[in-house]
């Protein structure tokens, strides 16, 4: 609706000099398709950063160490799967 568009930002003195109106005509990105393996990719940079924030370890090394879980998984079911 126009006139909820219109209401957007209408109170925040900040943006009275920004073009707001411009960001309500962009259409957002399709998702990136995706695939089998997304979930043990995303579990594993989840731990990797819980293992860096909580002082268990620095941030390359998680990622490294996170990184061959995650492919050990992938393949794991990419075995299964054949």
């Amino acid at each position: 609706d126009e006139n909820i568009k219109k209401q957007y930002f209408k109170n925040l003195k900040e943006l009275d000099i920004k073009n707001v109106n411009a960001v309500l005509l962009l259409q957002p990105a399709k998702s990136p398709p995706k695939n089998i393996y997304l979930d043990y990719v995303t579990t594993a940079i989840v731990r990797a950063v819980k293992d860096y924030v909580f002082g268990k370890s620095d941030l390359n090394t998680a990622l490294r160490k996170e990184s061959e879980v995650a492919k050990q998984n992938i393949e794991g079911v990419a075995a299964a799967d054949k």
